[in-house]
């Protein structure tokens, strides 16, 4: 695996444009979650399958996050055959980045058109069930937004006026809501198989 500090959206798109597969890891350096992740993901990336581990500092490159929509770091983009395949959050271990990079990982399949779902899961910092319904979420490769309402509370008054509820998590899945972490029904918002 090549790896390269991209300084902006257009170098990344070179190299997407030049590689069938690319791995952009979007980070803070002065953050522990992100040294935890770039260790990690180079501890992983042993293996040459031809691939381009690239790394992006967001408080240098301000471009990358807004066109994927990444709100929070370490993120790392997976494109394969020029396309976003996935977004993962977090500092993973190196045996997860490793069977990501190895294509190891089982990817949810969703019926019809096989296309995603917008999903957008509303959270706040103290909220363990948030971080299991994000868990479960990134198990099945389900891309989504991350709304932190104790960060915004405009965005937290707009929840409540539409759901009618203050808990969170709140899953809305294609303009549809699910209240709490319930699997069934956020199953079957996705159309999961």
């Amino acid at each position: 695996m090549i790896k390269q500090v991209v300084n902006n959206y257009n170098e990344l798109q070179s190299e997407i444009d030049a590689h069938d597969v690319v791995y952009c890891l979007l980070y803070k350096a002065e953050s522990k979650a992100s040294h935890c992740a770039i260790d990690h993901l180079s501890m992983a990336a042993g293996t040459d399958n031809g691939g381009m581990i690239c790394m992006a500092d967001v408080s240098k490159v301000r471009d990358i996050h807004l066109v994927y929509n990444v709100t929070s770091v370490p993120t790392l983009l997976v494109f394969k055959n020029k396309e976003l395949t996935n977004q993962v959050k977090g500092c993973n271990d190196t045996r997860f980045y490793k069977n990501l990079i190895d294509g190891s990982y089982f990817v949810s399949k969703q019926a019809g058109d096989n296309k995603q779902k917008n999903v957008t899961v509303y959270t706040s910092p103290t909220c363990t069930y948030c971080n299991s319904l994000k868990s479960y979420l990134k198990k099945l490769q389900i891309h989504f937004r991350e709304v932190d309402v104790s960060k915004s509370p405009e965005q937290a008054q707009q929840l409540v006026s539409r759901t009618g509820q203050q808990g969170v998590p709140q899953t809305e899945i294609n303009g549809k809501f699910v209240v709490g972490f319930d699997k069934h029904k956020s199953d079957k918002l996705l159309e999961l198989q």
